[in-house]
């Protein structure tokens, strides 16, 4: 029981620290311009970015849906990049209702952009199966005449 004390204690403890860092980072973040490189905004956020790519670099506190980048300190701390260098940051810094904005009108953007994309692949999928089943139409044997339909009428009645 003691050991399971001891245990909890120390992870409680680690977990408060990853907090904290966090929350220096995000206070360092505005410290951030443009025109400086991955490694000057690692080195003034203090802690090693969760997420880069070719054309961003984000620090994430957590992997729930409010901690994406919103331009605000409740999301997470992101930086666009073109060739190696930060970009885009507003003048008031990247949590200001300037970067919030832009954030917003972002996501409003990459929503409609894959709205259209969604209901460009539904046409497509719609077109495609009218075309199978018209070939489908197009190939298939004449279906067979039951024996009814073969035999006189006068056959039948007998």
């Amino acid at each position: 029981m003691k050991k399971l004390l001891i245990i909890l204690c120390m992870a409680s403890v680690l977990a408060g620290c990853s907090v904290g860092s966090y929350q220096r980072a995000q206070g360092r973040a505005n410290e951030v311009k443009n025109g400086m490189t991955v490694a000057q905004a690692i080195s003034i956020i203090g802690i090693p970015p969760t997420g880069q790519s070719k054309t961003s670099i984000e620090w994430q506190h957590s992997n729930e849906p409010q901690q994406l980048y919103n331009g605000t300190t409740s999301g997470s701390i992101r930086f666009e990049l073109l060739d190696g260098r930060i970009v885009g940051i507003p003048e008031d810094g990247i949590f200001s209702g300037t970067a919030a904005k832009n954030a917003r009108q972002m996501r409003e953007a990459r929503a409609a952009a894959e709205a259209e994309q969604r209901r460009a692949d539904g046409e497509a999928l719609m077109r495609d199966q009218e075309a199978r089943a018209e070939i489908t139409r197009q190939t298939s044997p004449a279906a067979p005449m039951s024996k009814e339909t073969r035999m006189p009428k006068s056959a039948t009645q007998e």
